[in-house]
Parts: C-alpha cells; sequence; structure tokens
C-alpha cells in the first residue's frame, strides 16, 4: 500500500458541476458536484481520471475536466480526522476511536462476504472481526490481531503466517485505504479497499 498511497492524488471539485468522460472523450451522464473528493489516478491533456465513492460504497470511475478540480498529493492527517465510522457499503464497516495511549488508534469493525445476495439471505455468509489498536506513525496505523488484545505491528510475513493484520492511511478527510493480510475472518472475507465516512448496516 505504500507505493500506492504515495502515487495516488486526491482532486477536489471546484467546479459547480463536472460531467464524467470515457476514454474516448464522450460525456457521460454521471457527475459530480462542487466540493467533492475523488481519488485522482492519472493525467492526460487536460483530462484527470479518478474515482468517486459514495456514501453506500458505490464507485463511479472516468475522466473529468483537469480545469473542473484542483489536485494535490497526499499528506499526512492528524489524529482526529482519523476519527470516525468508516464502510465499505454494507460489506466492511470500522470505527476509528482515540486509542489507550496518546497518539494510538482503536480500530473496531466487521466483514462480510456472500456469493450473492439470495446466498447471503439464507445464511451462506461468512464474516470476520477486527477489535486493536494501534500508533499512528509516519501517517499509517498497522497491527497484527492478537488473541490477547496485545499490540503487534503489521507484518507482510503476516499472509504466510495465517495471522489476521491491518494496514490503513487515511488519505483524505473522505477516504481511507485499508489493506489487510486476507487472514482476518472466513473465506473471501477482507478488509481491504477504500473507505468512506459513515457506517451502513448490513440487511
Amino acid at each position: 500500500m505504500s507505493s500506492t498511497s504515495t502515487t495516488l492524488k486526491v482532486a477536489k471539485v471546484t467546479a459547480k458541476k463536472s460531467f464524467f468522460f470515457d476514454a474516448d472523450e464522450n460525456p457521460r451522464k454521471a457527475f459530480v458536484v462542487n466540493g467533492d473528493e475523488l481519488l485522482a489516478h492519472a493525467a492526460d491533456e487536460g483530462m484527470v481520471c479518478a474515482v468517486y465513492i459514495g456514501k453506500n460504497g458505490v464507485q463511479t470511475q472516468g475522466w473529468l475536466k483537469a480545469s473542473d478540480v484542483t489536485v494535490r498529493d497526499v499528506k499526512p492527517l492528524p489524529l482526529e480526522q482519523w476519527l470516525g465510522d468508516w464502510n465499505i457499503g454494507k460489506w466492511a464497516n470500522l470505527t476509528l476511536r482515540k486509542g489507550s495511549k496518546p497518539g494510538w488508534i482503536k480500530v473496531s469493525g466487521e466483514a462480510f462476504w456472500a456469493s450473492s445476495e439470495e446466498a447471503a439471505l439464507n445464511g451462506g455468509l461468512n464474516s470476520g472481526g477486527l477489535d486493536s489498536e494501534a500508533p499512528l506513525e509516519k501517517g499509517f496505523i498497522g497491527f497484527t490481531q492478537t488473541n490477547d488484545g496485545a499490540y503487534k505491528p503489521w507484518s507482510e510475513k503476516a499472509r504466510d503466517n495465517l495471522e489476521c493484520a491491518v494496514l490503513a492511511v487515511a488519505v483524505s478527510k473522505s477516504y481511507l485505504l485499508v489493506e489487510d493480510s486476507g487472514n482476518c475472518g472466513g473465506h473471501n472475507v477482507r478488509f481491504s479497499g477504500a473507505y468512506v465516512r459513515g457506517k451502513v448496516k448490513f440487511e
């Protein structure tokens, strides 16, 4: 994630309304409005490729006119701007609170996976949970979950060791990027992804 977060940029809409364009520069019906923040991936000939994620996790990706947005590099955010509820739609929710020590963040949440909506309704639902805390260091928090709640730092080795580990970075007041080790719940359950503000109940 570290390499991704350093190349990723944040775009903020400055126009009253900005429409998305496809790769052939054809306008689409989808648009964003003044003040919306997006994750920007690339720029080319007066256009910016970006993705907007709505409060329920719905993503809209495409090209915007560069004149309609301001683009900035990702900068470390103070701890207070991390705190609150975050979601990837109904499939994953995280709550971030101040930890037990100064400069630490407590992370709790749950994630789900099902092969289909019908399977979920019929009990074919896999789940996973997080409940740990970690220090905010160099713009990141990371931990490996332990049974006794003791802090253990993030490690790439957690994947091979079948341990639940999580690394997160708040790239703006609107987006939190999370990567996990793939071992934080049942089959196919992942906390990885781009989170937005708010909590969405799984129903």
